[in-house]
């Protein structure tokens, strides 16, 4: 007997719980009449206003049912974003409303001018202090002939942008987020999260997500979040998620986070819920300018920038592709000699991109590993090109000696090593002046990147 009163007991808890928590708007099905209400005309419309790359000759079904998802994933990414924006805003509002010389019409005009601009801030991961003040020094210099606020009401905005806005975000180091991420300090956690931008906190939620599916090491998932968090901020909003801008997404991380072609495809899914839903989300966020005539204009740049920025792109890509090529090319077209030659730059460029993807993570460890890559790949590349094991010990010992501490690779240290470095290679008289003056120049690329790596 009581063993079933306990049970029945168990039951109603659960029925309870199911009842009084409901779930979230991701996790929440849709109902019967949102289902029919998506209508294929729909579908259309919603893809086409927030310009959102799918597949045309696709499941109809499939899209829709994306679709519903990806509406419903936008709400809750509000979480993330607001909170700062709208509790200055409405401070100013407030602050404004006491001021008679103000109409309600101008008003309207200043706030939701800079409503607009510190939103557009902050889907940028910009919404500092600096960068507030300028837009309130712009909103200000439109409004200079109106005169409808005073020096007074502006130094008291002004001020306010002092007290609720940082310097800066906290942007950790990649050593600090590779050991962050598996820390187990909850309080840790919540007072990185807590400086953050908005943006940031979006994306350490993405990161989860893309971690929960463990098919990126460490190294490849931070990368990830490195080309995804540098195109959804540097990117025009209209252009992101579109067909373009997975395609140059996709293409960086192959070659920067090394993925590979079924790595690709087991994130694509997650990935480009997390990114459309954002758009979703920041489309209808931004909203629009109220001052039709500034639109105009602001379209006719954005068409310009996405023309140049189009052009650039397929340009990389071509220099991508050619590159990729090239040694197949020259490999039937050129004597062994040159071929020789071609071999050790891919040598040398092959020994950059391990370097740079390395842990350098103190001075120790990146002598350590110039050591290793010395050793293992330029030492053969240059006894391929002729110089002989003196030359070559000689060239090492210069570098090694000469960059012992972050301090000396100070640009001015780094000119002087190289020059010397270069004279040396002229007067070995093994290659051209023109091919040295490549390898010294990636040398002191390599030299760029190992100094990033150290701060």
């Amino acid at each position: 007997m009581k063993v079933n009163k306990a049970i029945l007991l168990s039951a109603l808890a659960t029925l309870l719980i199911l009842y009084l928590v409901p779930p979230t708007l991701a996790d929440r099905p849709p109902s019967p009449q949102e289902a029919v209400d998506w209508t294929k005309a729909k579908v259309n419309a919603f893809v086409n206003k927030y310009n959102l790359a799918y597949d045309k000759h696709g499941d109809d079904s499939l899209l829709k049912k994306k679709v519903q998802e990806y509406e419903k994933a936008a709400k809750n990414n509000a979480q993330y974003f607001g909170a700062k924006v709208d509790h200055f805003i409405n401070s100013i509002k407030i602050d404004l409303e006491k001021h008679h010389e103000i109409s309600q019409h101008d008003l309207d005009g200043v706030v939701s001018n800079l409503q607009h601009n510190l939103r557009q801030l902050e889907l940028q991961g910009q919404l500092t202090r600096d960068k507030v003040e300028q837009s309130i020094d712009k909103v200000q210099r439109q409004l200079a002939n109106k005169k409808t606020i005073s020096e007074s009401s502006w130094k008291s905005i002004k001020n306010d942008v002092a007290s609720q806005f940082t310097e800066s975000y906290y942007r950790p180091s990649w050593f600090q987020r590779v050991f962050t991420s598996s820390s187990s300090s909850s309080s840790v956690k919540s007072a990185a999260s807590d400086a953050k931008s908005s943006i940031d906190q979006w994306l350490d939620h993405v990161q989860d997500r893309l971690r929960d599916l463990r098919v990126l090491t460490d190294n490849q998932l931070q990368s990830v979040m490195d080309q995804l968090r540098q195109a959804v901020t540097n990117r025009n909003l209209h252009k992101l998620a579109s067909k373009h801008w997975y395609e140059r997404l996709y293409h960086r991380l192959e070659k920067k986070a090394k993925l590979t072609e079924a790595q690709k495809d087991q994130i694509k899914d997650a990935l480009e819920e997390e990114v459309n839903s954002y758009k979703v989300f920041a489309t209808d966020y931004l909203g629009t300018k109220v001052d039709q005539s500034k639109e105009w204009m602001d379209g006719i740049y954005h068409y310009c920038c996405e023309a140049v920025d189009s052009c650039k792109s397929s340009l990389e890509d071509w220099i991508h592709y050619g590159m990729a090529r090239f040694h197949e090319a020259v490999k039937g077209l050129q004597n062994r000699q040159q071929h020789v030659k071609e071999k050790a730059v891919d040598d040398w460029n092959e020994a950059k991109e391990s370097a740079i993807h390395s842990a350098v993570k103190t001075e120790k460890d990146w002598k350590r590993n110039f050591d290793h890559y010395w050793q293992s790949k330029h030492l053969e590349a240059y006894r391929r090109l002729g110089y002989s094991e003196a030359q070559i010990n000689h060239m090492k010992h210069a570098i090694t000696s000469a960059f012992h501490d972050k301090q000396s690779l100070a640009q001015k240290n780094v000119d002087h090593t190289l020059d010397s470095i270069k004279q040396y290679m002229q007067q070995a008289r093994v290659q051209t002046s023109a091919q040295i003056q490549t390898e010294i120049d990636k040398i002191k690329r390599q030299l760029d990147h190992w100094k990033a790596r150290l701060q």
